[in-house]
């Protein structure tokens, strides 16, 4: 088997792990836009102002609302499962909780959201260790390196893995220079 059809088939044979990598990694990436968006709403210094305060005042009407709808629900249902407890009691451990749950949105959410990333970045890392994806070098386990060797090998730019890897190397680097001058050009 000469290098060029070596190449072929093993991008052939990776599809299937890379089709699992792209999916985990979109997925990171939406759980990363949420985790922003949220940290931006709620915890923007720009946002500090009269809108911010505002805005807080009726999420935490709104899950004071939720609250207070449960806690009156939550006591009758629980008075008739545990009569033994007085129903002052119960009301004072169902309130406290409910009055509680405003900060579910603001505070918790976008913590819970960080670490359903690492989870998934935890398992993008599981998958990127395939035994279909060993020729390919760790820095180059994502979808887009792939999908950059996958489209040499269908335009016929690349003969061989090495070729393929100076190619997508030479790639990136100018991605890299120009990324880096578009960002010194907006600064100055």
């Amino acid at each position: 088997m000469d290098e060029k059809q070596r190449l072929v088939s093993l991008v052939n044979g990776s599809q299937e792990a890379m089709s699992r990598i792209s999916a985990k990694e979109n997925e990171i990436d939406n759980s990363r836009k949420w985790e922003a968006r949220l940290t931006k709403y709620f915890h923007s210094p720009k946002v500090v102002g009269l809108i911010s305060l505002v805005g807080r005042f009726f999420v935490a009407g709104f899950w004071l609302a939720v609250g207070i709808t449960l806690s009156v629900i939550l006591t009758a249902i629980l008075t008739m499962i545990i009569p033994i407890l007085p129903d002052w009691f119960i009301t004072g451990l169902i309130v406290v909780f409910t009055g509680c749950l405003w900060l579910f949105p603001v505070y918790i959410l976008p913590v819970i959201l960080n670490f359903r990333t690492k989870k998934l970045q935890k398992e993008l890392t599981a998958l990127q260790q395939d035994p279909a994806l060993e020729w390919l070098p760790m820095q180059y386990r994502t979808s887009f390196c792939f999908g950059k060797i996958a489209e040499y090998v269908q335009y016929e730019r690349a003969d061989s893995v090495k070729e393929a890897f100076s190619l997508l190397q030479r790639e990136i680097e100018q991605l890299t220079v120009s990324v880096n001058n578009a960002i010194l050009s907006s600064i100055m």
